[in-house]
């Protein structure tokens, strides 16, 4: 769960993605500042961010993890298959 955040604000979605992503954050650039944002211990920023992979990937064509690594490179690529996966499958 996210550090400082009051579980009980968040949605069971919302709780689940976190859950889910958490662990699986890569120790690059990328995941560094995904994990601050998710630690930040502001509401705001978790909300901007819940906000942000809504509109990514909601309503987008399913990407195979092979065309986000393509666009993105290894680290980068795989974490955000990895959103796309939990996006769908906890907030959309």
């Amino acid at each position: 769960m996210a550090a400082g955040i009051d579980s009980d604000a968040l949605s069971e979605g919302e709780r689940l993605y976190l859950d889910d992503l958490l662990p699986k954050a890569p120790s690059t650039e990328v995941g560094t500042r995904w994990k601050k944002t998710v630690t930040s211990k502001r509401k705001s920023d978790l909300d901007m961010l819940f906000d942000g992979e809504r509109l990514t990937f909601c309503k987008a064509h399913r990407r195979d993890k092979e065309t986000f690594i393509g666009r993105m490179g290894q680290d980068e690529g795989y974490f955000a298959f990895q959103r796309q996966e939990a996006t769908q499958k906890n907030l959309c």
